[in-house]
């Protein structure tokens, strides 16, 4: 059993805005030397992330204070109902590789009993496993904040940080952003380089507090020195954009490197793409590709698309519509609307697949319900033609509009030609009616 925190805190991935996919990355580590959390205190963590149920988690995993004491040791202080003890215990049964033998059942009875004995680390550790439903419980967001919140109390540092998140997300409380800060900056003063890392991303959006992008870079650089390979791809996001100042795009290439060696996945597909545009740096398209490869591998959605893209158009690579689709369709199921529309496309036209219209339109429409204007365009043809779906020349009218207006991808012709050739055949009373459904339709793919 490990002391974690769980990353619940929204990251900033994508280039001018603060959200994020957080993609399904297994065993990718910060790997920076263990280190003291801060100048008082005795334990040593390291940064690791994990999927647990799907999730990206961001753990620290944090000796125990009773970790170099003796099996003999431990059970006789839990004879006397040792908190601390009874919580190294439990650890130590869910170990396989530190005796005793491992016994799940007795572990968490001693989990339990050392919780509610007061037991910090316990509590932050129930308050995990009612959060991502371990340990034989039920996911239970109120349960989760409620051990958080006895931990934190006593100081804790990885709870502080928990609890933090569940305030920012509302999950198990209401939403309270001030709230969330006020934890970060209590478990950031304590060390938590994640702690450091999701006060900048608070400052630098302004949730919770007052935007301020130069105590938003401080934070990433203090977050940075601690190993969180996360908050030096903020630092080059930051430089990129000219957050703190100025656009500058060597030093942005140099912190998605350290990043990406760093192994975060995300970094690894911005220094593919800085590769691949040869900003900050000379392009070099065999060296996008690789570190495309390592991101797809990592399973960083953007990295798959991008990787599946050079498939698909050929570029750098000989062409190849199987890795194509196969790539374009990790980043599809991981919800990213680009390669949902995409996908529509390689379906449509039975690229890398057999052409399959049911399988088309439904990633037209997941797409067109992320607002991606190629999904909405796909669906209005649809529409028009009848083709898994009833046909709709209003429906069909009032995407193509939208599409229209909303269009930043690609040359506006084909939506206009789509549009004309439909209102030929359309009354002006039938185009009011499909004008009238533009708005609700706009709130639907949440661009109103």
């Amino acid at each position: 059993m490990k002391t974690a925190i769980i990353l619940l805190l929204c990251l900033i991935l994508c280039t001018a805005c603060n959200s994020d996919g957080m993609s399904n990355v297994a065993n990718a580590t910060e790997q920076q030397p263990r280190g003291a959390v801060s100048a008082t205190a005795t334990k040593n963590y390291t940064i690791t992330y994990r999927a647990i149920n799907g999730e990206l988690a961001a753990f620290i995993d944090i000796d125990p204070p009773l970790r170099n004491l003796s099996l003999s040791e431990i059970n006789e202080r839990v004879k006397n109902n040792d908190a601390a003890a009874l919580y190294e215990l439990s650890r130590r049964l869910t170990s396989p590789s530190e005796p005793p033998a491992t016994d799940s059942k007795r572990a968490l009875e001693l989990l339990v009993k050392a919780a509610n004995l007061n037991d910090p680390d316990a509590q932050n550790e129930l308050g995990l496993a009612h959060a991502y439903g371990q340990l034989g419980f039920n996911k239970d967001p109120k349960q989760a904040v409620e051990w958080f919140q006895k931990a934190a109390d006593q100081g804790h540092m990885e709870a502080q940080y928990n609890l933090a998140g569940f305030y920012k997300e509302g999950l198990g409380t209401a939403v309270n952003k001030v709230k969330a800060v006020e934890l970060l900056q209590k478990s950031a003063r304590q060390g938590s380089p994640l702690a450091k890392y999701e006060l900048g991303m608070c400052y630098r959006w302004g949730e919770g507090i007052g935007e301020d992008k130069e105590k938003a870079l401080d934070l990433f650089f203090k977050a940075a020195e601690s190993g969180s390979a996360r908050a030096d791809f903020q630092i080059g996001n930051m430089y990129e954009f000219g957050d703190n100042g100025a656009v500058d795009k060597k030093m942005a290439y140099k912190y998605y490197k350290i990043a990406a060696e760093r192994g975060y996945p995300k970094a690894q597909t911005y220094l593919a793409l800085t590769y691949a545009s040869g900003e900050g740096i000379s392009q070099n398209i065999q060296k996008a590709i690789e570190w495309y490869q390592k991101a797809a591998e990592a399973k960083d959605p953007e990295g798959q698309f991008n990787l599946g893209m050079l498939y698909y158009q050929g570029s750098g690579v000989n062409k190849d519509d199987s890795k194509a689709f196969k790539w374009i369709n990790e980043a599809a199921q991981q919800n990213l609307a680009t390669a949902q529309s995409q996908l529509a496309t390689m379906y449509i036209r039975g690229e890398g697949v057999a052409r399959n219209y049911h399988m088309a339109y439904q990633y037209a429409l997941k797409a067109a319900q992320q607002g991606r204007n190629l999904g909405i365009y796909y669906v209005g043809q649809f529409y028009e033609n009848g083709i898994e779906v009833k046909q709709d020349n209003l429906l069909a009218y009032a995407h193509y509009q939208i599409a229209l207006k909303t269009n930043k991808e690609s040359s506006q012709e084909n939506r206009q030609n789509s549009l004309n050739k439909l209102k030929s055949h359309m009354t002006s009373a039938q185009i009011s009616q499909a004008e009238a459904k533009i708005p609700e339709l706009m709130r639907e793919y949440g661009l109103d």
